[in-house]
């Protein structure tokens, strides 16, 4: 009995001793915690700045590309066409070339098609900084999907604005006005260029955020363990 007795009081001790050091150890981690916690609050402040200002420079891009001196056809909602509410289009694309083309006034160093040229180049000059705003997006800040969405939006802004750049062109021709057809093809190649390196861009951004909604959900819980130790 009094072995027993010993053996129990020892067990207790060991018992108590054991839970004190977890305790301490406890103690310790939260204290590593909340002292990691305001540098944490401040990285994260910092860097969803970064990405608020990254996104909002990659949004003012896209929207210079979309803003063009020729009217955009406009189709109707498919409420509207359900109930019968006007035809198809608001605005077709060959009254938007009409209409383009009817409001170009004739410049002192051309004739019509040096206005078109002139403003299809600007357009590319537009997509030229979007693809600059883009590729620095994609190397200094978290991406998401909403991104990969504004790139593509303005990718399909550029397919309608070759279109309406040849569509113009060929309408001046049937006018009788001199259009040079070196100088169009140069258009149009310069227009599939920039879609074709938006798109590879629009690409890397998407697998980017792919690569980390990968990282962030593979292992749960393991950014704490990074944190403290």
């Amino acid at each position: 009995m009094k072995g027993n007795s010993v053996s129990v009081r020892a067990s207790a001790r060991f018992g108590s001793a054991a839970r004190f050091v977890s305790g301490v150890f406890c103690l310790a981690f939260l204290a590593a915690g909340c002292a990691a916690i305001p540098v944490s609050n401040h990285v994260s402040s910092s860097h969803q700045k970064e990405v608020h200002q990254s996104r909002d420079a990659l949004v003012a891009a896209a929207r210079a590309v979309k803003q063009t001196p020729w009217p955009k056809p406009a189709k109707t909602s498919i409420a509207s066409r359900i109930m019968g509410a006007g035809g198809g289009e608001r605005l077709s694309h060959a009254d938007a070339v009409s209409s383009y083309v009817e409001g170009i006034l004739t410049s002192p160093g051309g004739g019509r098609f040096a206005v078109v040229r002139r403003d299809a180049n600007l357009n590319l000059a537009a997509a030229d900084v979007l693809a600059s705003v883009a590729d620095q997006a994609l190397g200094a800040t978290r991406l998401s999907s909403s991104d990969v969405a504004i790139v593509e939006g303005a990718i399909q802004a550029l397919r309608e604005n070759r279109k309406m750049v040849v569509s113009a062109a060929r309408l001046l021709q049937k006018e009788g006005d001199m259009v040079d057809a070196d100088e169009l093809a140069m258009l149009r190649t310069n227009y599939q260029n920039k879609i074709r390196d938006l798109g590879r861009t629009a690409d890397a951004i998407a697998d980017e955020v792919a690569r980390d909604r990968t990282e962030t959900y593979a292992e749960p819980g393991q950014g704490a363990a990074k944190r403290f130790f």
